[in-house]
């Protein structure tokens, strides 16, 4: 059994606690965080669970083997650097850090240090996007045109962190999963009406090689609640929405160029094909609770973590975007380090 400590218990930390109060690997000896009415809400639900607002009585204490950091963005490089130096493995909520040189610097320490830091990316552990990965891998959809994708909700609205770097990564990281690839360029536009100088609304245009673009809207001030991608392929077309039972729709459908004369390619004419709408079974598991189980796996040594290129590449990409964002949509153009996979980019 492993011996785990909360770090954060405002919104996302209390999932943590359930569904580790539920596996029979994880003892939850901790619950952290600077609110005392947060952790009084825990006290209750799990009175044998000790609470605390001291980080330092956490990490001093040798009988943790594990942590889980779900505090404000802005602050995981200094928890999880705190937690990596007194021999805790780290699983973190996303993004890894704030900062592409922070990030690397995490990366560094828990591999010497000789423990797992695991970006909890939620979306590459759904069944909905795994089951949308292996349409991709067994070319079913054929080459992908491109994709769009919107999340957004009205609200909870962050502080610490623009909307774009709040809510970015999710799909950020999960088309790059589905296409495996990593992104050639980023721009952003957005706007910041609740507050100043911190977006609430972005636009985020992402190229791949072979010409696949990818667009993005995110929001804090919308309506309806949105977790939806679409993906164009030359033979079919999918789209997700976590939001729904039916979370992926396959569509058979598409458009097709025929040449009229083979002695003038110019000439052409386009026939349109609809196919099947289906509905694919989609295991129901959570997702939470395969991060964690993944978690606990890569603790144990029964499996290796993720690629921790990756989390930090998804640092570097929310910093672009920003830095687009804050000069008129620049498009933001990547190097890529093919020996360590670790994209780059320049400020002009």
């Amino acid at each position: 059994m492993i011996n785990i400590a909360i770090i954060g218990t405002g919104y996302w930390g209390p999932n943590y606690a359930n569904v580790i109060s539920e596996n029979p690997e994880l003892n939850l000896c901790y619950c952290c965080d600077i609110s005392e009415k947060a952790l009084s809400t825990i006290k209750q639900k799990y009175p044998g669970t000790k609470t605390t607002t001291n980080l330092k009585e956490v990490l001093s204490d040798k009988k943790i083997q594990a942590v889980i950091i779900a505090v404000p963005a802005s602050k995981h490089y200094e928890v999880a650097s705190l937690a990596l130096k007194a021999g805790k493995h780290v699983l973190i909520e996303k993004p890894l850090a704030t900062d592409p040189k922070q990030a690397k610097e995490l990366v560094k320490l828990a591999q010497k240090k000789e423990l797992i830091l695991l970006v909890d990316h939620i979306y590459l552990y759904n069944p909905a996007v795994l089951k949308i990965r292996e349409l991709i891998v067994n070319k079913e959809l054929g080459s992908i045109y491109y994709s769009h994708g919107d999340f957004t909700a009205l609200g909870p609205v962050r502080v610490d962190v623009s909307a774009m770097t709040d809510l970015a990564v999710h799909f950020l990281y999960t088309i790059c999963y589905l296409l495996n690839k990593t992104p050639t360029s980023i721009s952003a536009f957005g706007k910041a009406f609740l507050t100043p100088d911190n977006i609430d609304v972005a636009f985020i245009n992402v190229e791949f090689k072979k010409n696949t673009i990818f667009n993005l809207r995110v929001s804090w001030l919308d309506p309806i609640k949105t977790r939806s991608l679409i993906l164009i392929g030359t033979k079919k077309m999918v789209a997700f929405d976590d939001t729904k039972p039916d979370k992926v729709t396959i569509y058979d459908r598409g458009i097709n160029k025929d040449i009229i004369s083979p002695k003038d390619p110019s000439s052409y004419t386009f026939t349109f094909r609809y196919g099947d709408v289906i509905l694919p079974q989609i295991s129901n598991a959570q997702p939470l609770k395969i991060v964690v189980q993944s978690f606990i796996e890569a603790v144990t040594k029964k499996v290796k973590e993720q690629d921790s290129s990756m989390a930090v590449n998804m640092v570097t990409l929310l910093e672009a975007a920003e830095y687009s964002l804050k000069h008129h949509g620049q498009k933001i153009i990547f190097t890529k380090n093919h020996k360590t996979g670790i994209l780059s980019f320049k400020k002009s």
